[in-house]
């Protein structure tokens, strides 16, 4: 038999059992034992397990590569979470903001308003800030109230137009102030630089 060698521990166990056994019995036991031996020693064992790492690593590779996807996943929805984020900003800002941004840079609640200005053919759309403040004289807007509802109206324009950061940069950067004891009266302009399109649609 193939397996003699291998089976030797078994006889030798055998050979030590007090009780007999039948030659049927022993070869049952041999050719069992043979066949587990040959099971474990069998070449094609290597071939199985480079088959299951082959599979363990295919198995891998689909997980970095679903990590990879869900990294991907909420790295969109981060990009997407700052624009909303921008927005809420935006949506934050109003007309009781921009008032506090005109006192808090001028010292004083200083009027606003649109003005086109047209140079060499060329059109062109300013944002001022007016010389003329909250609880003056010459203050067009009959109450507090209709001077909120006037920068309202402004800031949402600006939002409309993707303009109230840009104009707010300006705010802050400028040296200048409104005067109103010149002549002509001294504004503060803030460029918007709209496009033609955009431009027909606020003048219209």
């Amino acid at each position: 038999m193939k397996c003699s060698r291998q089976t030797q521990p078994l006889i030798s166990a055998l050979n030590k059992c007090s009780r007999p056994i039948t030659l049927s019995l022993l070869l049952i036991l041999m050719a069992g034992y043979c066949c587990i031996a040959q099971a474990f020693t069998h070449p094609c064992l290597s071939a199985n397990n480079r088959g299951i790492m082959s599979h363990h690593a295919q198995a891998k590779g689909k997980v970095f590569s679903s990590i990879a996807t869900q990294l991907n996943v909420k790295r969109s929805s981060k990009e997407y979470d700052d624009v909303d984020e921008k927005e809420e900003d935006d949506n934050e800002f109003d007309g009781y903001a921009m008032r506090d941004a005109i006192l808090a840079k001028f010292g004083k609640c200083f009027d606003m308003d649109f003005k086109r200005v047209d140079n060499m053919g060329k059109r062109d759309l300013y944002l001022n800030v007016m010389p003329f403040h909250l609880k003056s004289r010459q203050f067009r807007h009959a109450s507090e109230y209709d001077y909120l509802c006037h920068l309202q109206a402004i800031v949402d324009i600006l939002i409309k137009y993707d303009r109230l950061d840009y104009v707010l940069t300006q705010m802050e950067e400028t040296t200048k102030k409104p005067r109103a004891g010149t002549n002509p009266l001294i504004a503060v302009p803030f460029r918007l630089d709209l496009s033609e399109e955009t431009l027909d649609k606020i003048l219209a």
